[in-house]
């Protein structure tokens, strides 16, 4: 193995022993979004199009032909810290049922890093070869114990790794191009407690997927030497689900499903103005409606209602606009703002993920220690707008319609991101180095 070939293997192995630690959902339904801490400090703004770095490979991969270096590596990691509250009344048990909840939720939101790691090798001048570690989704929620809602939710996890080997060719002056092959791992538990006669029971429902396969493709066009034009695809990746649910202290039951994650579509432009400024904005459309109804077979599927896990999302859509200011050849600043159409509506709203439309307010800056070596700070302030309604209710034999949990939420999230980047090999012409 080559010098550069093992340093890109030791910075993806680095990344991938802190993955584990992935958590809060910070893009629509149970997306993470924090990739990049460039794009963080302008609500990622221009994604897909460029920038400094390698980090928006995970939009298009056509960026990894982005540097001039042999080879780039772009690491960042972010904490999100959401605060999710949620206010209401359940009543699911009768009076011959046991004792119903009455606790509150707490914050159920819970504090996460997230990692991510893009890296490139210039083989040729025009040739390139890249890999990024991820975590494209990822969510935690748990309220306190004993809270209204537990007939609902107890506790939610989800885990994803996705590895995405890439291979880029600059075509031209103007244009590159880029694709990619999709390998992730995604892990799924989820809790909640049932009537059963006189007592409360623990549903504990597990889900895991060894390997899933997708690919991504996207194309990054430069019609002048000031526009940056790009457009990135991921695809769907299928994730054959082998579950188990256990119910109190019943033997755990095998089932089987299948879950599809969905397409995203992203645009990104940037255009510098002058020497100091660059503007840049992004549209970016989820195809989360893919979602459906998980329909599960086997043993365990007794234990869901109806043998389903009900989803039914819309499509989400994510845009963004921001500015960045170059104050100095070592020093730029950037501020963005953010308008996120969430997928999950007011009927299909859960309390395992109380998510609605969200307004992101975003600043950040970068420092080049040197032309190798430049480092990357960005904070997010995500607000939900709305009142988040929540309204789940079901039906039940003899009782009627009985409320599992029927209240609204609020909800705000604050991400820090930290961010390096390191080129090896003769560094960029000078040129290529004051464009961004």
């Amino acid at each position: 193995m080559s010098h550069h070939l093992k340093t890109l293997a030791f910075a993806a192995t680095s990344v991938a022993g802190v993955l584990a630690t992935l958590g809060a959902a910070e893009a629509g339904g149970f997306a993470l979004r924090e990739q990049s801490a460039y794009g963080q400090g302008w609500s990622f703004a221009g994604s897909a199009a460029g920038g400094p770095g390698v980090s928006g490979m995970f939009w298009n991969p056509a960026l990894v032909t982005n540097s001039m270096a042999k080879v780039t590596i772009d690491s960042s990691y972010s904490l999100v810290a959401p605060i999710v509250e949620l206010e209401g009344v359940g009543n699911y048990p009768s009076i011959l049922s046991p004792t119903p909840f009455f606790g509150e939720s707490g914050d159920m939101g819970q504090d996460a890093l997230v990692p991510a790691t893009s890296g490139s090798i210039r083989l040729t001048d025009d040739l390139y070869l890249g890999l990024s570690l991820s975590g494209p989704f990822g969510l935690v929620t748990k309220p306190n114990p004993g809270w209204v809602g537990s007939y609902d939710s107890y506790s939610s996890r989800i885990f994803s790794i996705n590895a995405t080997p890439t291979i880029g060719y600059r075509i031209n002056d103007w244009i590159s191009i880029g694709a990619g092959i999709q390998f992730q791992y995604l892990k799924a538990d989820l809790k909640n407690f049932l009537p059963v006669g006189l007592t409360n029971q623990l549903l504990d429902i597990n889900a895991e997927d060894d390997l899933g396969i997708g690919f991504t493709a996207g194309v990054q066009l430069r019609p002048t030497p000031t526009t940056e034009v790009g457009i990135g695809f991921r695809s769907s990746v299928t994730h054959e689900l082998d579950s188990d649910a256990r119910l109190g202290a019943a033997p755990v039951l095998p089932f089987d499903t299948k879950l599809h994650t969905p397409e995203v579509v992203t645009l990104g432009v940037r255009q510098r103005i002058g020497d100091a400024f660059t503007v840049a904005g992004t549209v970016e459309w989820t195809n989360w409606s893919r979602l459906g109804t998980l329909r599960g077979e086997g043993p365990g599927a007794a234990y869901i209602p109806g043998a389903a896990l009900p989803f039914e999302y819309d499509d989400g859509w994510f845009f963004s606009g921001g500015v960045e200011y170059q104050y100095s050849p070592e020093f730029s600043l950037r501020a963005g703002i953010g308008y996120e159409i969430s997928p999950i509506s007011d009927e299909d709203r859960s309390t395992r993920l109380p998510d609605s439309d969200r307004l992101w307010l975003s600043a950040g800056g970068s420092y080049n220690w040197s032309e190798r070596l430049s480092f990357d700070l960005g904070y997010s302030f995500i607000t939900a707008l709305g009142d988040g309604d929540i309204n789940r209710t079901v039906d039940v034999a003899g009782l009627g319609t009985r409320a599992l949990f029927v209240g609204e939420t609020d909800a705000v999230t604050h991400v820090v991101s930290v961010g390096i980047r390191y080129k090896f090999g003769n560094p960029e012409p000078a040129a290529v180095v004051a464009k961004y």
